[in-house]
């Protein structure tokens, strides 16, 4: 199983701008060509919950509150700001509402991503320069979890 953090490729099949990022999950496996329909279906299986259990946690750690400095929301209200180190703070949810997923089941992969511009500039960007890495770092926090999906018992029958 491989994580590449680096721009998917999936944009034209997407239909989003380059600006756009992903991070692609792939399991290879070295096997006979005539592997078994059942033992396909389940590395689909499993590479789609990859690619969900991914979704959910990336959401999951853009909700709740943060410890930055407050500031007013355009058009009334506050918010609080993330801190260096935090995950970005929920201002609009746009970024929260706009990660998906994009499965590819000829290649047994799935992409998790954004289209939206800020999503790459907060995960590329230095942390003191404004930079709010989430994706790589919710994928790395679940390399376990992952691994214990991939572990579990194969249902070959």
């Amino acid at each position: 199983m491989t994580f590449d953090y680096r721009s998917a490729g999936l944009e034209s099949q997407l239909g989003v701008s380059r600006r756009s990022m992903s991070m692609k999950i792939t399991w290879t496996a070295k096997t006979d060509k005539q592997m078994s329909a059942r033992l396909h279906r389940e590395v689909l299986l499993r590479t789609a919950r990859t690619g969900n259990l991914v979704l959910e946690a990336v959401k999951q750690n853009l909700t709740g509150p943060r410890s930055g400095r407050w500031y007013y929301k355009p058009g009334g209200g506050m918010y609080r700001a993330s801190a260096i180190g935090e995950y970005p703070a929920q201002r609009t949810g746009h970024l929260r509402s706009r990660i998906f997923t994009m499965w590819s089941p000829d290649q047994m992969s799935v992409a998790v991503g954004t289209d939206v511009p800020y999503g790459k500039i907060l995960e590329n960007k230095f942390p003191p320069s404004g930079g709010r890495p989430w994706l790589k770092r919710t994928a790395d926090s679940m390399k376990t979890q992952i691994s214990a999906l991939w572990q579990q018992p194969w249902r070959l029958k």
